[in-house]
């Protein structure tokens, strides 16, 4: 249950930073209005509500998974970014095959994307370590090996979740 809770917090919090990035990035468009051809005369709701881009980004996030395996930072950082180039192009896709890409400004929606590339590392580092240390993001581990270092590694990186266990208890075994 506790896993399952972690799990969905972890998701609330991607949705959190897709809103966060979609309202930053209209901001940002507004703001540097004069420096585009055309003038911008979206509103922010226009963005906030297209599914396509909560829609690719959670599946393709999912699809690489970030919600059901347990990476250290900088991997699930890599596997973040692939997820949001691959929702990026398919949200591009989208809007150019059903000829609503007039309909939305193209440099927001790059915006958009490139806020969630830095928001959602961001946040994933502070709630897992929040989440670990209220007990919501711990699974029980043993390690076999003869290397101190990869046992002080799994067991001192608090973004990953692994805790000590019994060799019974054990839900994740690594052999090294």
């Amino acid at each position: 249950m506790k896993e399952l809770s972690a799990k969905l917090i972890l998701l609330l919090i991607d949705i959190i930073a897709i809103v966060l990035s979609i309202t930053i990035s209209y901001q940002l468009r507004v703001l540097f209005d004069d420096s585009f051809v055309s003038t911008f005369g979206h509103n922010l709701s226009l963005y906030l509500s297209f599914p396509l881009l909560y829609i690719a980004t959670l599946s393709t996030l999912a699809y690489e998974g970030i919600y059901t395996k347990r990476y250290d930072f900088w991997h699930e950082s890599r596997q973040i970014i692939k997820a949001l180039i691959l929702s990026f192009i398919l949200v591009l896709a989208f809007l150019a095959m059903t000829k609503s890409i007039e309909n939305y400004s193209r440099a927001t929606i790059v915006f958009i994307f490139m806020s969630m590339t830095l928001l959602i590392p961001f946040f994933k580092i502070i709630i897992k370590k929040l989440l670990y240390h209220i007990g919501l993001w711990q699974r029980a581990a043993s390690v076999y090996s003869n290397d101190p270092f990869v046992t002080k590694e799994i067991f001192s990186n608090h973004y990953l979740g692994y805790i000590k266990a019994n060799k019974e208890e054990a839900k994740t075994v690594f052999i090294n």
